[in-house]
């Protein structure tokens, strides 16, 4: 996994309006796919209740990646109480861990 740091992916997610996390999300969801994680196309991420699917399969992925290190309902749980900007904080640095 690509080496990122969660600070600035959360700045430039706040500066672009989310812009940014979603190109986030993007990114690291071909990275795991390319791990043999199966995470739906990214565009599930903009309609509303497959956004929720894909956030849901994107933390299976990130918990496949990680060997565990990452919980799969986390970045699930995060989006419902509304903060999901801490998800980068969350969960990078473990993808930082993967070699």
């Amino acid at each position: 996994m690509e080496q990122r740091d969660a600070t600035k992916i959360v700045i430039l997610g706040l500066v672009t309006c989310g812009i940014y996390t979603l190109y986030w999300f993007y990114q690291t969801g071909e990275e795991m796919r390319a791990r043999g994680a199966d995470i739906p196309a990214w565009w599930w991420m903009i309609i509303p209740i497959l956004g929720f699917v894909y956030i849901w399969k994107w933390g299976e992925g990130a918990e496949k990646v990680t060997g565990g290190a990452v919980q799969s309902f986390l970045p699930l749980l995060l989006c419902l109480f509304g903060i999901s900007f801490a998800i980068p904080f969350v969960v990078q640095p473990k993808f930082n861990a993967v070699r």
